[in-house]
């Protein structure tokens, strides 16, 4: 992690970057029983993910005669891909039969934001102020799955991929005055927007015509 903060005149600024790396490696194992506890299934699951977020922060600030400026900015991403090996014994027969699976899982999120307010202080005492913030966070994400036969062949039977995206937009006016002494009153007006979208796609091994959409 860096920050950097100063003042220069009436000038005042934060800039930061962070990079966190993680890895996880975990191995589990599933059990699945009858209901007479005859041994049905077993499952030996391996899973490796490497992660690393980032993100960059800057706020800026500066002070007139009457008058405040403030701006921020933010940034950040991260891709966490996971590989799964598992292995699945089926008991139920008279011979137990095992099968091999890999799992690719990739997610791509991203997000910024900017926003900023301005005040300006009257002679009276009084202030307005006006502020903003718009943003977009977007998620797209794709799971693999393959069936591993008895010549290490791989054969792809799930495809899934989802996308995810939400904007906002909000901007805020008021006008504060004190019409008692040691009593303030802020009047103002807000409006706000909000994008939603989604978007999935499934494929499954088997025959037929691929669909478009």
């Amino acid at each position: 992690q860096l920050s950097v903060t100063g003042q220069t005149g009436d000038l005042s600024y934060l800039l930061s970057a962070e990079a966190e790396p993680r890895y996880q490696n975990r191995f589990t194992n599933e059990v699945s029983y009858g209901p007479d506890y005859s041994l049905l299934e077993t499952r030996d699951e391996e899973r490796i993910q490497e992660r690393t977020d980032v993100n960059f922060n800057s706020a800026f600030s500066y002070l007139f005669s009457q008058e405040l400026v403030q701006l921020n900015a933010s940034y950040g991403t991260r891709n966490p891909p996971t590989n799964t090996q598992r292995t699945i014994t089926d008991y139920s027969g008279s011979v137990p039969a095992s099968r091999l699976e890999r799992e690719q899982n990739s997610f791509d999120r991203y997000e910024w934001e900017l926003g900023g307010d301005w005040e300006h202080s009257f002679d009276n005492g009084s202030k307005y102020r006006m502020l903003f913030v718009v943003n977009d966070r977007q998620g797209e994400g794709v799971r693999e799955r393959f069936k591993i036969d008895a010549a290490a062949e791989a054969e792809k039977n799930l495809y899934l991929y989802n996308l995810g995206r939400d904007r906002e937009r909000i901007t805020r006016n008021s006008y504060i005055f004190n019409p008692l002494q040691d009593h303030g009153v802020e009047i103002g007006i807000e409006a706000a927007q909000t994008i939603r979208n989604n978007g999935l796609r499934l494929g499954v091994a088997g025959s037929g015509t691929p669909s478009d959409t």
